[in-house]
């Protein structure tokens, strides 16, 4: 926005203190217009206007620490000084009450934007079909507003098939109608960064558009079919998981329209490059009934990228998986990763089948959406985390998207135990002798599972046979459990040990006086009771598939 100050001040209460507009005028040709994106803070926008006006600095700084009238004697024997100061009390005032009239026209544009995924014309006006995004702030910053709209509403409907848009922008009013030199966000060019260039703005050509879905078909082949009861329906639903690329008539232009949802629902989404070919795209569609004819609608869909393994393999990555949000809950993000992983198990091209643990961000839904920033084709986002259980700076890299990533790796945990527990490497008797080679070449041979998922494996099985109850038996799951938790921690012993080569006693000694190993085990204890607690939640959902 942008923001003046008031034409001339109001008259004073005591006349003997009354301002002249003579002396000193509100309207100095040098006042420069400053800009700002949503309502400005009162402390720094109004010293910026009030520093350019020529306040006197001290009396700047008294009113920036809550100086009041009786302060103003800091700018005594300046001529004018204490009845400056009142003017300029005043002006602070008038533009303190501006910015609460600007402050009734900003708007939280998750709540401002409507999504719909249309099969029957009567959607569009059902409020139950209406969804919001998660997230905003790609698009509107990090406070996920947008500034100069009364009653801002973002109406953004797909055909439930093709994802066909319809774009539309509504407000009751708007700020530059109320307000001289007051600039509103430019909320549609924003939105249409990420929506393709054709998309309708009336609902008469929407509907049109919505007639012509019966001519909708799946992209590419058919992987898996399965069924969900519906409750609210009474009848099983049948779904599809289709592979596609991009050499199908039309995938192109249907992908871009539906990458869009990655910008509300994925915290770090972006966009990957599609003439990059070793992209694969696994889709989800729901069979449904409309006038007798059978119809598709879109559920959500995953992308996998191939890397290459010297001398002639590859390893598919998953990269992005969305399950949109009135599909989830129904398990449709299970059936969409083993359909996958079943795809590449009969390749052998194939090396293993990989997700970072840590690389994916979800909704509450364990069958919601996440995303990887992984490289070839998608950011790669690299941090350093700080390791707690020492304060001395023992650092290491790590490749992570936003938190939360639990969701992913009990989805991914669900799935892959549920492909082995029936392999004779996880055998009861097997499992009680511990983590082994064996079990690392079946699961690598027959499943194509790294080494990392199938200790996970191993953990949840174990889990499942072992009786917890039994004091010894429950001892020894802990202690192997732990084994591998302590991993940090011996790293940080080996970094410390490396510091006694390199610093001098005084040095080493204030290091060591640092290190807390009540904290140590503390946090040792905290992850392995959260791992279990994690562990127990996929074996209650095993029992009930």
């Amino acid at each position: 926005m942008v923001c003046t100050l008031p034409r001339e001040p109001p008259p004073s209460p005591q006349a003997s203190l009354k301002p002249r507009s003579a002396q000193l005028d509100f309207r100095p040709p040098q006042v420069p217009l400053l800009s700002f994106s949503g309502v400005p803070p009162l402390c720094d926008a109004t010293f910026s206007i009030l520093s350019c006006l020529g306040l006197p600095s001290d009396a700047t700084s008294c009113f920036r620490q809550g100086g009041t009238l009786l302060r103003a004697s800091s700018v005594r024997g300046r001529g004018t000084g204490d009845r400056k100061v009142r003017d300029w009390w005043w002006a602070i005032s008038e533009l303190s009450s501006m910015e609460k009239k600007l402050a009734e026209f900003k708007c939280n544009t998750n709540e401002a934007i409507n999504l719909k995924l249309v099969r029957f014309p009567d959607d569009l006006e059902d409020e139950n079909t209406t969804f919001h995004p998660e997230y905003t702030h790609q698009l509107f910053g990090d406070d996920e507003s947008a500034f100069g709209y009364k009653g801002l509403q973002i109406f953004l409907y797909y055909i439930a098939g093709n994802l066909s848009p319809l774009f539309r922008l509504q407000y009751t009013s708007k700020v530059d109608e109320k307000f001289d030199c007051v600039q509103a966000d430019d909320v549609e060019s924003k939105i249409r960064e990420i929506i393709p260039p054709v998309f309708c703005t009336n609902m008469d050509d929407f509907i049109s558009l919505l007639e012509k879905e019966v001519n909708f078909r799946p992209f590419g082949t058919v992987l898996h079919t399965y069924s969900v009861h519906n409750e609210e329906a009474g009848e099983d639903i049948t779904y599809q998981i289709c592979k596609a690329d991009m050499t199908c008539p039309g995938f192109r232009e249907y992908h871009e329209r539906l990458q869009t949802f990655l910008m509300w629902f994925i915290e770090t989404a972006s966009f990957i490059d599609v003439d990059d070919e070793r992209w694969d795209y696994f889709l989800v569609f729901e069979k449904y009934n409309k006038d007798g004819a059978t119809l598709f609608a879109t559920v959500g869909y995953m992308t996998v990228y191939n890397y290459y393994v010297y001398p002639d393999k590859t390893r598919p990555r998953v990269s992005q998986m969305l399950i949109l949000p009135p599909f989830q809950g129904e398990g449709h993000g299970a059936q969409l990763l083993e359909s996958v992983h079943r795809y590449y198990i009969s390749s052998p091209k194939v090396m293993d089948i990989t997700g970072v643990p840590g690389c994916f961000t979800t909704s509450t839904d364990v069958s919601g959406c996440f995303t990887t920033n992984s490289s070839g084709g998608a950011s790669a986002e690299v941090r350093r985390v700080e390791l707690k259980s020492l304060k001395f700076e023992a650092s290491y890299k790590v490749l992570a998207a936003e938190d939360p990533s639990e969701n992913y790796v009990k989805l991914r945990d669900f799935v892959l135990v549920k492909l082995c527990q029936d392999l004779p490497c996880f055998s009861d008797e097997k499992l009680f002798q511990g983590f082994s080679k064996e079990m690392v070449m079946e699961t690598q041979q027959k499943l194509k599972i790294n080494k990392q998922h199938c200790r996970r494996i191993y953990e949840i099985l174990r889990l499942r046979m072992t009786d917890m109850s039994d004091a010894e038996k429950a001892r020894l799951y802990r202690l192997d459990i732990k084994r591998r938790l302590i991993g940090p921690f011996k790293k940080n012993q080996r970094e410390l040990a490396k510091m006694k080569k390199c610093l001098n006693p005084e040095e080493l000694t204030n290091q060591m006086n640092q290190i807390d190993l009540n904290m140590q085990h503390e946090q040792l204890e905290e992850s392995y009771q959260q791992l279990i607690s994690d562990y127990r939640r996929i074996i209650e959902r095993l029992a009930q598939a």
